[in-house]
């Protein structure tokens, strides 16, 4: 169940840039939905809640939310920082995936 829930999560990531690319005005309510969902998944899946990557997942939303107005925000930085939390889904995925769920 939790390596799934890092696959789908490489998925969930990877929308963020067509949605930026796009001016998707959704997209700011879908990275909030997806940050709450990550916040809460902390409390559920073992050992997840002291990992400084998972907390860099969480860290790579806050920015794109925080930014999401910012004209500095570039397509290029978009599709850096969407495809480095793709690259730690990937390590979580293997260092969690045989992890119990609470």
């Amino acid at each position: 169940m939790v390596r799934n829930y890092f696959k789908n999560l490489v998925n969930r990531f990877f929308k963020i840039l067509p949605m930026y690319e796009s001016g998707d005005e959704s997209l700011v309510t879908y990275m909030d939905s997806l940050a709450d969902e990550l916040i809460g998944a902390k409390e559920v899946i073992i050992g997840v809640d002291n990992s400084s990557m998972y907390l860099s997942l969480i860290c790579t939303l806050a920015f794109f939310i925080g930014n999401s107005e910012d004209p500095g925000l570039t397509k290029e930085i978009v599709k850096r920082e969407v495809f480095k939390a793709i690259d730690i889904c990937n390590k979580l995925e293997e260092l969690y995936g045989e992890s119990v769920v609470v």
